[in-house]
């Protein structure tokens, strides 16, 4: 009687191929590529070993798609990445759906399903960066999604370039840090790497907001165009609490300062005190009619500046009261403007 031969143990292969589909995926969507330690943490391998196998299967089989380079800041270094599939059918996805799933993102509170969309939008892009010829479609949403909450007026403003934007948004979504050319007045420029947190609308300048790498604690705006050059790069930050929201509504404008916000206090005189009281000066405002028929204004914010060049439209019918410093600070843009044309200096 012949031995019998042991039974060999059962792989999941169902769980292996699954794992490999979705190292093709990361591959596909990344665009800085996979380090081998990459795929060991995605793969949940012990060495680098496993890791080759794998590289190995898949340039044999997307030869065409498949690219091995040096990484630019360490050339010891290798990255993998598969040029993203022609096959999918990104005609299916018009810009109507891109524009409702940004502007979805951006009213959710659930962090649980937040991320997720996050992650599905970013993935998206990089396949139209990739397939897509039509750079409207993949490098003007963020005017579009602007578009549909208010209407576009002229207005000065420093141009922005399109591409280094849609680069900024990729990094945000991805939480990875970039390496940003800002330009000085005085023509000088500085190189930083920044941990790009989101965008600040204004009337006269768009803004990043970061944290520069070696100062983490200390939330900077960037004029979006004096950036001249972005550099990705492949490292990851935890933005922690940071909430671009909540960050906008300490400013009156996009202004911040270390010691801000600040107790406000305008005053509007009796002949402006009902206009006044139909606007939404800021969203922490409290309003009081006065007994003269004056209304007082009060709320928190930052940006000194930017009130005073506010409320210089208002002829004098509102003026700031509370605290002192911005008080005069709009005295002294008062002052200003008058010498600039040769009275009360």
């Amino acid at each position: 009687m012949a031995p019998q031969r042991k039974a060999k143990p059962v792989r999941d292969d169902n769980k292996k191929f699954g794992k490999l589909l979705d190292l093709i995926q990361e591959l596909s969507v990344r665009p800085s590529g996979m380090t081998y330690g990459d795929i060991i943490d995605l793969m949940g391998y012990q060495d680098v070993r496993q890791a080759n196998r794998d590289i190995g299967f898949i340039k044999t089989r997307f030869s065409d798609a498949f690219l091995e380079e040096r990484d630019p800041v360490n050339p010891r270094v290798k990255r993998f990445r598969l040029l993203a599939p022609k096959g999918l059918p990104l005609e299916s996805l018009t810009q109507e759906e891109m524009v409702a799933l940004s502007n979805a993102i951006r009213t959710v509170r659930n962090d649980d399903i937040s991320g997720p969309l996050k992650k599905l939008e970013y993935k998206i892009n990089c396949f139209f960066a990739a397939n897509d010829t039509r750079s409207s479609r993949a490098l003007d949403l963020d005017d579009m999604v602007l578009s549909r909450a208010a209407a576009h007026i002229p207005h000065p403003h420093i141009d922005t370039d399109p591409v280094l934007v849609r680069k900024i948004d990729m990094a945000v979504l991805g939480y990875t840090k970039i390496i940003i050319k800002y330009a000085y007045d005085n023509g000088g420029a500085g190189n930083y790497k920044v941990r790009p947190l989101g965008f600040l609308y204004g009337k006269s300048n768009n803004y990043l907001i970061a944290y520069r790498d070696d100062e983490p604690t200390l939330v900077r705006s960037y004029i979006l165009g004096r950036i001249r050059d972005v550099k990705a790069t492949t490292e990851t930050f935890d933005a922690g609490n940071f909430d671009i929201a909540a960050y906008a509504q300490r400013s009156f404008g996009v202004y911040h300062s270390p010691d801000g916000p600040f107790d406000i206090e305008w005053r509007a005189s009796p002949d402006v005190a009902d206009a006044a009281a139909r606007y939404v000066f800021h969203p922490t405002q409290t309003l009081h009619k006065n007994a003269d028929g004056s209304l007082t204004i009060r709320f928190q914010a930052d940006g000194f500046m930017e009130m005073g060049l506010y409320l210089f439209q208002w002829r004098g019918k509102i003026v700031p009261i509370a605290p002192a410093a911005l008080v005069d600070q709009y005295r002294q843009m008062l002052n200003d403007a008058l010498c600039s044309i040769g009275q009360g200096c």
